[in-house]
């Protein structure tokens, strides 16, 4: 006996948002879009049998082998991305069914690939050196910003301690001249005092009276002293 006829694929085609695509059917593996609608193949024998019925499974998502199929087309709506190994095989009265297996594999989305990765890295990356360099930037300006404001607290102190410095000087000059004022005006009072007690009588007591009034009161004003 030369055994059951081979099982072989007589069609393929999946469907997505543009349209039905057909491939060739001896593809030894099937690459499939993420975002596929739906994928169809068939399969069977070159020799026609009233009983053309197949099953299949999907290693990795079903351990268990379908109903059988009656008009040898097999349809999925949908699989995640990744790899998988679909096995059909063909109902035979006598003898092992006639079996075959195609590799399927589901491509991952544009933004679930190596190089999108790469590029998320690297946007990351790019991200992260911009807040840094913006940061430095920004700390950069404060310290410069401290520096100088420091820069103008220093001018601002050495200017108050020169103001003080002639205040202070200033000040010197006043009480110094206001103590040579009042020494001469002591030293005239004496001499005053001195002249009334030579000449006695002679020197009005009028004229007396109001230079001593005049020096005293020049003595004991307190304003110079306020100011």
């Amino acid at each position: 006996s030369l055994g059951s006829p081979p099982l072989k694929v007589s069609g393929l085609e999946y469907v997505d948002a543009s349209g039905i695509h057909h491939l060739p059917i001896n593809t030894q593996r099937i690459s499939l879009p993420h975002n596929f609608q739906e994928f169809n193949v068939w399969a069977g024998t070159t020799i026609f049998t009233s009983n053309h019925q197949i099953s299949y499974k999907i290693e990795g998502v079903s351990s268990d082998w379908s109903a059988w199929q009656h008009d040898g087309k097999i349809t999925f709506l949908q699989l995640p991305e990744g790899k998988y190994e679909l096995k059909v095989r063909k109902y035979v009265i006598k003898g092992p069914y006639p079996e075959l297996t195609l590799s399927i594999e589901v491509r991952p989305s544009w933004y679930n690939t190596v190089w999108a990765w790469l590029a998320y890295i690297a946007l990351a990356w790019f991200l992260v050196q911009t807040v840094l360099r913006y940061n430095l930037k920004n700390l950069h300006k404060e310290e410069q910003r401290q520096a100088e404001q420091q820069q103008m607290q220093i001018l601002k102190n050495r200017m108050l301690e020169t103001e003080l410095q002639n205040k202070n000087n200033e000040l010197t000059l006043r009480t110094t001249a206001l103590i040579k004022r009042n020494q001469a005006v002591q030293s005239l009072l004496e001499e005053l005092e001195k002249q009334k007690e030579a000449l006695g009588e002679r020197y009005p007591n009028k004229l007396y009276i109001r230079m001593k009034t005049l020096m005293e009161e020049t003595l004991n004003n307190q304003a110079d002293w306020v100011l």
